[in-house]
């Protein structure tokens, strides 16, 4: 599956440190021949030891610097379309796996043909025939043990409650959502939702965690075990979201009527209740008179008869916002990341979140605000008094966190091959 790279530099110091590992005593007998025997002797054992040293380490730099040729993956996915964060995540998977050189079977079960891929990717939907909607997830699951027993795969992942590969994504858990919106989970859906969850914990060898919260409630909720779960995630398109520089945001501050002085706040979501909209509208009904307004993009539609509220849809460039804002807000009630956040921050823009919020470790004071408080009075004091200036995101964010798509992979199959 690997194999080891090696540059002049390699070849040169194992040659240099073979040498010396050989030859050092005779050299130093040599140099020393006419000196104190003790001197030579205790001369020669630290050059042998900084021989070992050397030797050593290059063993473990050519250990350690490997290429990764050809691999057959699976990619596995529930549904194949354009909007959803998983969906475009499974997208960017494709694309850069392609890229350096593997073979990409996404297996799934809808596909409503909106996405283009590769050519050299196959595409597999494995029919459920006439299953009920609340068993389908089961049934992709009975599928998938089946196609994967007659079909050899190097690498296969699932992006969320398969658990018949060799590698999972825990984006999020079910019981973990139903306590933080105080929801019984007595509904059928819920119980199948925990069932997967649960089995995915029990049967996955290795469980990439969107957050440490995440990572713990798996534990608490479904006794995964903690050596399975390790903490990745969800990565960017740093093609995407980029710094913009004043000029830019002077120029969307225009296209949008807004005045250099007004202070603007951004909100992004497709699930307003749980990520917080509720409450942003009882913020900013507090602050009319103020100089301050809130965009909001996503969907659907909000409708509100608040002057310091704009709604401006679904954004097929979700950076231009994060460009326009001075801060974005993400007061979610359940967030197990929030990917929000980190393109906000990848584009110079810092955030403002509750405690709630998986992504809040990657919040530092530096870059934004933890709040630990749901209270819309609590907010609306806080944003009164946030000044940009009292930020600093650096401009390496995204790589000193981890959060570039190759940084993503590689971890993902750095953990695999252990």
């Amino acid at each position: 599956m690997e194999k080891i790279g090696f540059d002049i530099f390699d070849f040169f110091s194992f040659f240099i440190c073979l040498i010396i590992a050989l030859f050092d005593y005779s050299i130093v007998s040599l140099l020393f021949q006419n000196d104190n025997e003790t001197i030579i002797v205790n001369f020669t054992k630290l050059l042998k030891k900084v021989s070992v040293i050397r030797t050593s380490l290059f063993i473990f730099r050519i250990t350690n610097h490997q290429t990764p040729i050809h691999m057959k993956i699976a990619l596995i996915h529930y549904r194949i379309t354009l909007r959803g964060g998983l969906e475009t995540r499974l997208v960017n998977y494709t694309n850069y796996l392609v890229q350096e050189g593997h073979e990409v079977t996404i297996i799934c079960a809808k596909n409503k043909g909106e996405v283009t891929f590769p050519a050299s990717v196959k595409i597999v939907r494995l029919p459920l025939g006439i299953t009920p909607k609340v068993f389908r997830m089961m049934a992709f699951n009975y599928r998938i043990k089946g196609y994967l027993a007659k079909n050899n795969f190097d690498f296969s992942l699932s992006l969320g409650r398969t658990y018949n590969q060799d590698t999972v994504l825990a984006p999020s858990n079910h019981q973990g959502y139903l306590d933080a919106m105080n929801m019984s989970g007595n509904r059928l859906t819920d119980r199948v939702q925990n069932y997967l969850d649960r089995k995915t914990c029990e049967n996955s060898q290795i469980i990439y965690a969107a957050s440490s919260m995440i990572k713990e409630e798996m534990i608490q909720y479904y006794g995964a075990k903690r050596e399975t779960l390790h903490v990745l995630f969800p990565p960017l398109n740093t093609d995407n979201f980029t710094i913009a520089t004043e000029a830019q945001r002077r120029f969307l501050r225009n296209k949008y009527g807004i005045d250099l002085d007004t202070k603007v706040f951004a909100f992004v979501s497709s699930s307003h209740k749980r990520k917080g909209l509720p409450i942003l509208l009882e913020v900013f009904e507090l602050l009319k008179e103020e100089n301050v307004v809130l965009f909001i993009a996503g969907y659907p539609e909000i409708k509100t008869d608040l002057p310091n509220i704009r709604f401006l849809g679904f954004l097929d460039s979700p950076e231009l916002i994060y460009h326009l804002a001075d801060f974005t807000l993400h007061p979610a009630l359940y967030e197990p990341f929030g990917q929000v956040i980190s393109e906000s921050l990848a584009c110079g823009t810092p955030t403002i979140v509750s405690d709630k919020v998986g992504a809040k470790e990657i919040v530092t004071p530096n870059v934004g605000q933890v709040l630990d408080s749901l209270d819309p009075k609590i907010w609306a004091e806080t944003l009164k008094k946030l000044e940009r200036s009292a930020f600093d995101i650096p401009e390496d964010f995204v790589y000193k966190n981890g959060l570039s798509l190759e940084q993503h992979i590689e971890k993902m199959l750095a953990i695999f091959r252990q």
